[in-house]
């Protein structure tokens, strides 16, 4: 029930349903694009200072933040049973904790694995994320005019 008002599944309306399902789209495509740079990297055989498990994430991650584009400026990212005051002291969690790992392996020495950004670069990807969905947030939020958090 984390994040809902006594619901435990969130609900969309009509309209925001077309918004995800543009989102999923959206999401669907640039995660195949990406997939697609990687695919004619490797089969060029160019090489890029990254653990390969980061590139695969950051494709991933690259639809994530596609899809929830389009979820933010389309309104349909929040259900309307959603608290948006929980959700977003999640993201702040889950935001500082990734952006402070990565800092704390540079600290260490460990950020780079052989000359390549190692697997906290996961971290670093989920750190930029949240960061970016939290702008995009912000702009709508000022495109829209609302002073409050709940609609």
């Amino acid at each position: 029930k984390l994040g809902n008002k006594g619901n435990s599944k969130t609900e969309y309306d009509e309209r925001q349903m077309v918004g995800r399902r543009k989102g999923y789209t959206a999401g669907f495509v640039a995660m195949s694009i990406s997939l697609g740079v990687l695919a004619v990297l490797s089969i060029g055989e160019i090489e890029i200072p990254v653990h390969p498990s980061v590139l695969y994430f950051g494709a991933i991650f690259v639809g994530v933040v596609a899809a929830v584009s389009v979820f933010i400026f389309t309104d349909s990212y929040w259900g309307l049973n959603n608290s948006k005051t929980r959700y977003a002291v999640i993201f702040i969690i889950v935001g500082l904790v990734n952006v402070a790992v990565p800092i704390i392996n540079l600290v260490d020495g460990r950020l780079f694995v052989d000359g390549k950004l190692g697997m906290s670069g996961c971290n670093l990807l989920v750190g930029v994320m949240f960061i970016i969905i939290a702008v995009e947030l912000i702009v709508k939020k000022i495109i829209d005019g609302k002073g409050g958090d709940e609609e």
